[in-house]
């Protein structure tokens, strides 16, 4: 089961490697450009939530410790989320 669960992480890893590629052929400032479609929050707002319920099910609940979440406004640039993404993947191994 360990080694289904990791060789399915990779992939998602895979996948968060293609996106933040992508990212990275959009301005800076568009990252953090509000989108009407996705309720008037960005990419980097979207890429951040997906950070925090990494750490509300794996940490705080699957862990049960009590780690507090990053906040939006204090990640402005596409390093910082790949930054926090890498804290993520130590949380999950």
């Amino acid at each position: 089961m360990q080694q289904l669960l990791t060789a399915q992480y990779e992939l998602i890893k895979g996948a968060r490697g293609a996106l933040f590629a992508y990212c990275e052929t959009i301005k800076p400032a568009d990252l953090c450009t509000p989108v009407a479609e996705f309720n008037n929050s960005s990419v980097a707002d979207l890429l951040v939530h997906n950070i925090n319920t990494y750490i509300s099910w794996i940490n705080n609940f699957g862990l049960e410790r009590n780690t507090s979440f990053y906040k939006t406004t204090d990640v402005k640039s596409l390093g910082e989320i790949r930054e926090l993404f890498e804290r993520v993947n130590v949380l999950v191994a």
